[in-house]
């Protein structure tokens, strides 16, 4: 064999490793952003940049959400096959988690119209059997508004009060949004305010 042939081997050799290289990178980087990927008639990003984003990817793997844990819920991560992992934005339910709690549904849920929510809430959070609810999309547009009435008796001394809200609402052009439970404040005051939180998915039109 002479030198010629062996340094053409040589080339085609250091050729063929490039190409088989350059081809695992670009198969990672579709996996990751989804490129060209469908995933149901969910808006897909180009780019992984959280959770929310990682949940719709049609490779990513999502733990179970833990809604009975003592902190009031422990938050869900995504993973994709290139090993990034996002944790799950829970708004501020922990932190309200002894003062509303919802029976039927969960940060991040997604939701369609109308929505009907169900849950309890300790009864200062009311004011003559009910508080308001709003929905609001990402960009800030306020889609709905509804008062959550008291299924039972709203001054009850002990335990947490059952509730139940109807929205009725036009799905807005971002898929990412926020159920805000007002603490009912009759008097006004700034100090007395207070509100859970809790980020949600609008449903694609049709879904």
């Amino acid at each position: 064999m002479t030198k010629k042939t062996i340094l053409m081997i040589f080339i085609v050799a250091v050729l063929a490793a490039g190409a088989a290289l350059v081809f695992c990178v670009w198969t990672a980087y579709r996996q990751e952003n989804n490129v060209g990927g469908k995933n149901n008639g969910l808006a897909v990003t180009t780019t992984v940049h959280d959770f929310v984003d990682c949940l719709k990817d049609p490779s990513g793997v999502v733990s179970e959400y833990q809604p009975d844990s003592p902190s009031g819920g422990l938050p869900r991560k995504c993973f994709l096959p290139s090993g990034r992992m996002f944790i799950e934005d829970l708004g501020n339910t922990k932190e309200k988690a002894g003062f509303v709690h919802l029976t039927n549904l969960m940060p991040n849920q997604w939701i369609k119209s109308p929505l009907v929510i169900t849950g309890e809430a300790i009864s200062c959070w009311f004011f003559e059997a009910s508080f308001p609810v709003e929905l609001v999309a990402a960009d800030g547009q306020v889609l709905a508004k509804g008062t959550a009435q008291a299924l039972e008796d709203w001054m009850k001394a002990e335990g947490l009060v059952k509730f139940r809200v109807q929205l009725a609402f036009d799905r807005p052009k971002t898929d990412r949004g926020e159920l805000i439970f007002r603490k009912d404040n009759p008097s006004g005051l700034p100090e007395n305010d207070d509100a859970l939180r809790l980020p949600i998915l609008f449903s694609p039109a049709g879904k």
